[in-house]
């Protein structure tokens, strides 16, 4: 929240190297991540604006991703535009951050959860909040069995990392002091693209392996 788009510039410009399509979504005038109807449509508009602006661009897979409030936005979003969406990603999360989130367990979506260490944010919890955050998504990938759904959630803790470090945000003090990185924020970074790499390509990694 009241952070501007451009601190993710960096992330995801490496995540463009990699090959990837990435639409940071602007929330200007506010910055808060809190109006469902209003994001919901500014994201089917960059899906449409994409897709028609003819910028020779193809989209093999619509994927979602946030940070802090904007994770549970993007909690919120996935649900509403299901089955379009198949992969949701949120950082620097461990509840729902402002009590309207849906029970997305049963979603054939991929959803990936990656936390820094030393968020205050997330260590702040409960385990009861924390196991109700849990509650609300699909089951952890190696727990599902034959009967569930095709979605799985993957839960990945970013050593030595804090809130704020997964993008450019200056020092957070909002709603509350921010923890101290015990890692560059380059490397903190740098690890989140290459987890996030590895999640996104690898539905297209396992299906070029059943074809060979």
């Amino acid at each position: 929240a009241l952070v501007s788009q451009t601190a993710c510039s960096p992330v995801a410009a490496k995540l463009s190297d990699a090959g990837i399509l990435v639409v940071v979504m602007s929330l200007e005038p506010t910055r808060i991540a809190m109006d469902v109807s209003s994001c919901h449509k500014r994201a089917l508009l960059v899906m449409y604006e994409v897709l028609t602006l003819g910028l020779d661009i193809s989209v093999d897979e619509w994927s979602l991703a946030g940070h802090s409030a904007g994770a549970t936005m993007a909690l919120v979003l996935a649900s509403k535009m299901a089955p379009g969406i198949g992969k949701l990603i949120m950082c620097g999360i461990a509840r729902d951050s402002f009590g309207v989130s849906p029970n997305f367990k049963t979603s054939p979506t991929q959803v990936l959860i990656m936390n820094g260490s030393e968020d205050p944010f997330v260590q702040g919890k409960t385990k009861e909040q924390w196991q109700e955050f849990q509650n609300l998504l699909p089951p952890v990938k190696e727990e599902k069995d034959a009967k569930a759904a095709k979605g799985g959630s993957e839960y990945v803790t970013i050593e030595g990392g804090n809130h704020s470090g997964f993008a450019h945000y200056g020092p957070q003090t909002y709603p509350r002091p921010d923890g101290v990185r015990k890692i560059t924020m380059e490397e903190q970074q740098d690890a989140f693209v290459q987890k996030t790499v590895e999640f996104l390509f690898a539905t297209s990694a396992e299906q070029g392996k059943k074809k060979d």
